[in-house]
């Protein structure tokens, strides 16, 4: 999949959404009392040994459906800080084990984190394991690996190929669920602003770029942005916000950035063969594209209106 590099859309159009004021670095909580010359153990860490043995024993299969830990093991200590802590520090090389031990712990923080923590929870936000490629998503390689290999002019090949790419995109989608689950759960605890809107917007990016699903959460990012603008007077973050969203629509309407998911045998005037079909990982992104336009035009005037999108509008006229 041919994808702009991640770290050039993030420090080009998001990193440069953040205030200074926003994103300064935020007193660290105070640690424990502990032993002169042994730094004092984390309130979280029974939790997160505890959940290192449950995904291991497990085989990171049947794992907890909701994050619940906390819930069900009743631990002194817990607060909000001590969360942050534990997010910020590695627990895994392995970034499903990573996902889920973390997405586990913010069971012990109720409804969002406080503001004072937003500046720490949005760099843990940003550093969250990313899904890995989607097995259609190498365009060269599977493009090449059809002409050598199984054959344009293999009609017979059509069946075979995709239900092996179809299993492989199963156990994908599988594989990344502790992933997603993980920043699903932490965009949802942070507290809001823009700052999490463009943290918001980043994943958005994270995930389309490596072919993950993103239509949900893009539904709920997008909802909040329109909650945002119609209660928001700051017409420099309306325009930042539609310039990068205007580029992320490119990107993802971008037929080479969609990855494959099946061949199908064609047959058109100048083409007979096997040709590879690729599938967006956002579903009706115009919406992405409208919601840019309408925010450059609320800039200039906020608070005029709510958004409305042309399908909405043709609906109207039909009435």
């Amino acid at each position: 999949m041919k994808i702009v590099h991640r770290s050039a859309f993030t420090i080009a159009i998001l990193c440069a959404f953040a205030s200074a004021q926003s994103l300064r670095a935020a007193a660290p909580a105070k640690p424990a009392a502990a032993t002169p010359g042994k730094p004092a153990a984390s309130p979280a860490q029974p939790a997160i040994t505890a959940l290192l043995k449950e995904y291991k024993d497990k085989k990171g299969e049947g794992l907890r459906e909701k994050s619940n830990y906390f819930q069900e093991n009743k631990t002194e200590g817990i607060t909000p800080d001590v969360i942050v802590a534990a997010l910020e520090k590695p627990v895994s090389t392995d970034a499903r084990t990573e996902a889920y031990v973390k997405w586990q712990l913010l069971s012990g923080v109720e409804a969002a984190f406080p503001e004072e923590l937003k500046a720490r929870v949005v760099r843990v936000y940003r550093n969250a394991p990313v899904p890995p490629n989607h097995p259609g998503g190498d365009h060269q390689r599977l493009d090449r690996e059809l002409r050598r290999t199984i054959g344009i002019n293999n009609a017979d090949a059509e069946v075979p190929v995709n239900k092996e790419l179809a299993e492989a995109i199963k156990k994908y989608r599988e594989q990344i669920e502790p992933i997603l689950a993980y920043r699903d759960e932490l965009y949802s605890r942070m507290p809001s602003g823009f700052d999490k809107l463009a943290a918001g917007v980043s994943d958005v990016y994270d995930r389309a770029s490596h072919g993950a699903p993103t239509t949900e959460f893009w539904k709920g990012v997008m909802g909040d942005i329109r909650a945002w603008a119609l209660a928001s007077t700051d017409s420099a973050h309306m325009r930042d916000m539609s310039a990068a969203l205007t580029k992320l629509h490119a990107i993802v309407k971008d037929d080479k950035n969609k990855p494959y998911y099946r061949v199908m045998w064609i047959k058109e005037d100048n083409f007979k063969g096997l040709r590879w079909q690729g599938q967006g990982t956002i579903d009706q992104d115009r919406y992405m594209g409208e919601l840019a336009d309408w925010l450059a035009e609320h800039a200039k005037n906020p608070g005029a209106g709510g958004l409305t999108f042309k399908e909405d509008e043709n609906k109207k006229m039909k009435k």
